[in-house]
């Protein structure tokens, strides 16, 4: 975020970071099931309960891993 000021004597400009929060718009029907794995955009996503993690790898061999993220 960007903050512009017009002063008498010029511009005064400051910028802050905001940490911005995104959610998908919930669906009209509720969901019928749950899962720790889940497919999407050509890889396999997987919650790993026994280390608090969450990774992804590809959906098509050699099923190498893509990314894996700390869980909170």
């Amino acid at each position: 975020m960007t903050i512009k000021e017009t002063t008498a004597d010029g511009v005064f400009e400051s910028s802050k970071s905001v940490p911005i929060t995104v959610y998908r718009q919930p669906t009209t029907v509720s969901p019928t099931a749950s899962s720790t794995i889940v497919e999407a955009n050509g890889q396999v996503v997987v919650v790993n309960e026994d280390n608090d993690t969450v990774s992804a790898i590809e959906n098509t061999a050699p099923y190498g891993k893509l990314w894996e993220a700390a869980g909170g």
